[in-house]
């Protein structure tokens, strides 16, 4: 029996196309079918979660007969965040309301556990996320405790910061497993992590309200907590756990107190000596993977394509994996779960124009079947490739991003959409597929991506290189690609858009404000726009955390917010614009849409409006397809095809 018909789930057909290669808008921003597949312990059931209408529903599938077993759903706008295996009976699973992104209409994360057929359901806890207020508490898994069937290690988040518990999935008791003395009583606990025993031995320590982290480590047979010092550059210097040898004796690090990018580390945690074991000088790695036996395999990073160092590379399990890339040349392979022998995995590929395929990899026999696919009614083959690219600012900074271009077209004076990263500090733009891009590019547009200072993921110094440089040297930047693509023959340069949401929709009008000769038309989605209001309205200024935020990346120079604000500046503005902003957003609310929208009313400034009762992105199938439908008319409009 297919698995579409097993899940109860309606795979809508892509309609005729439309002329050519046209496909219907709703192929792109239909949500997809499924979002992760785990195999229990003994390999006699799958765990799916999927998604129907505004739920995202988990249902547990008996392998060998291909029945549902069970299904576990919350209501409306409620999703399954994340779920795991305990042990072959027995699943945990977090679930929260969720309408939109970071609106009002959202309720506490949930965590519950239950026997896979649906019997012995039970509450575990629940929480706010910290947007929502503090006061609550909310628990997340920590470990899963891979040999003790009955327990997991979970974190209770609070305001006081991270309490690590020991908690039996059965009945739901817990208990503290301790924590070492905080350096000040201003500091609070910010993460922790257990041994392959489950024993507690790293803490990390949030000091001077979360500008430092300090790491706690407890030796082997000891009971005397020590700090570990490995020294930072400033305050933004970060050193995280990334995991444990098989014999618990050494912490692997993910660390930059030594240089701009994270690095990986390993420390020994009895003698203290610290080796680096991989740095890239411009990509901060991303993370490390262990086979089932916690031998370190290797690390993960992204400085175009995802890209592994191999640590381990003769090691079964890493040569399984590595006979899994070759089977599928130009895409990324991940491992999303195992039985416990680690005799079968389920295997999720996908790229920049497959949305992601799950298989059943056997590895006694080597042989891997399919199981499913995220969007089936997506054909890789009609997508557009993701090119990595690089660029120099007129400044000498290198700036990496990507460009997508039209299938079946040269590059060669096309028309181009500039589509700007939200954030922006900490986000990047990643290879992989993308929905947005791979819509424009249907409907005939290249789409140039670029990765300005102040982006994550490029090391501690690029990150703070964008800091107070909001609408300067950070739209320069973009500016700077999109005269890249014209002067590279690529871009038609009368036929240029700029657009993006959150950020990347401030960046979108601050784009033609600053260069109102360069763009055809600007789309701001949910945008910030004015940098008075951005200090006084949102969910950002109501917290000392958030105001300290926007000190350190906006400034404080009244005279800069006015030079820096597209709402105040509408004036000079002479690209077609199109806005579009939601009821309910807090962190960019109203106040900045209706700014910009007064703005150009005022200005004189024809533009088009869009509003809907949705949060900070629409989320209502109805809602998307509206919005990337307008989008269309209005590109084909100003910039054609």
């Amino acid at each position: 029996m297919r698995w579409a018909t097993l899940l109860s789930l309606t795979l809508l057909l892509s309609a005729p196309a439309i002329g050519a290669d046209k496909l219907p808008v709703e192929d792109f921003v239909r949500n997809a079918d499924f979002e992760m597949i785990k195999i229990s312990p003994d390999g006699k059931r799958f765990a799916a979660t999927y998604r129907e209408g505004t739920e995202v529903k988990l249902r547990v599938i008996n392998r060998k007969k291909m029945v549902a077993e069970s299904n576990f759903e919350f209501g409306k706008y409620h999703r399954v965040t994340e779920f795991h295996w305990v042990n072959n009976k027995r699943l945990v699973m977090s679930e929260r309301k969720f309408v939109g992104f970071l609106d009002t209409k959202g309720g506490p994360i949930q965590l519950y556990a239950s026997d896979y057929n649906g019997k012995n359901r039970m509450y575990l806890g629940a929480g706010r996320m910290a947007s929502q207020g503090s006061g609550g508490t909310q628990f997340r898994v920590i470990d899963l405790l891979e040999n003790d069937p009955d327990y997991i290690v979970v974190g209770q988040f609070n305001a006081d910061g991270v309490r690590p518990f020991r908690m039996n999935v059965n009945n739901g008791r817990k208990h503290f497993m301790g924590s070492p003395r905080m350096t000040s009583n201003k500091s609070f606990s910010a993460g922790s992590a257990v041994d392959h025993d489950g024993n507690l031995r790293l803490v990390i320590e949030a000091a001077d309200g979360g500008e430092r982290l300090i790491t706690h480590y407890l030796p082997s047979n000891s009971d005397d907590w020590q700090i570990l010092d490995l020294g930072s550059r400033d305050k933004e210097s970060r050193t995280l756990p990334a995991g444990l040898s098989r014999d618990s004796s050494k912490m692997m690090l993910t660390s930059n107190h030594d240089e701009s990018t994270s690095g990986i580390f390993e420390y020994d945690i009895d003698n203290g000596s610290v080796e680096l074991l991989f740095r890239d000088p411009k990509v901060d790695a991303s993370d490390v993977f262990s086979a089932t036996d916690n031998t370190l395999l290797g690390i993960r990073y992204m400085p175009g394509r995802t890209e592994t160092l191999w640590l381990n590379p003769d090691h079964p399990e890493a040569q399984a994996i590595i006979g899994l890339q070759k089977a599928f040349p130009g895409q990324d392979v991940q491992i999303t779960s195992h039985t416990k022998d680690a005799t079968e995995w389920v295997v999720l590929v996908d790229s920049d124009t497959n949305p992601g395929d799950f298989y059943i990899y056997d590895r006694e026999s080597n042989k891997l079947k399919y199981l499913v696919s995220r969007r089936p009614w997506i054909k890789p083959e009609q997508m557009a490739e993701q090119r990595p690219i690089k660029i120099t600012a007129r400044d000498g900074l290198e700036l990496r991003g990507y460009l997508t271009l039209p299938p079946g077209k040269e590059a060669k004076d096309l028309p181009l959409v500039v589509n700007v990263h939200g954030g922006p500090h900490g986000p990047r733009d990643t290879w992989g597929y993308n929905w947005e891009n791979q819509f424009l590019a249907n409907r005939g547009y290249a789409v140039l991506q670029i990765n300005f200072r102040g982006s994550g993921g490029y090391g501690r110094e690029f990150q703070q290189a964008g800091y107070r440089n909001w609408g300067t040297s950070m739209q320069d930047d973009v500016t700077d690609a999109t005269l890249w693509a014209v002067d590279q023959g690529i871009a038609d340069r009368n036929r240029l858009c700029i657009y993006g949401g959150s950020y990347g929709g401030y960046a979108a009008l601050q784009g033609v404000v600053r260069e109102p000769d360069l763009y055809k038309c600007a789309i701001g989605y949910v945008g910030v726009y004015d940098m008075f209001l951005f200090n006084k309205c949102g969910d950002i200024p109501e917290t000392k955390f958030g105001r300290d935020y926007l000190a350190k990346v906006i400034s404080t120079d009244e005279d800069e917010w006015t030079m820096r604000s597209p709402a105040r500046n509408a004036e000079k503005i002479k690209a077609a614009v199109f806005l579009a902003h939601g009821e309910d957003d807090v962190r960019v609310p109203m106040c900045q849409g209706e700014a910009m929208k007064t703005a150009l009313e005022k200005a004189g400034k024809d533009f088009i409006w869009m509003q809907k009762d949705e949060g900070h992105g629409y989320q209502k199938l109805e809602n998307r397809v509206d919005f990337y439908g307008t989008m269309e008319k209005f590109l084909a409009e100003h910039i054609g095809t």
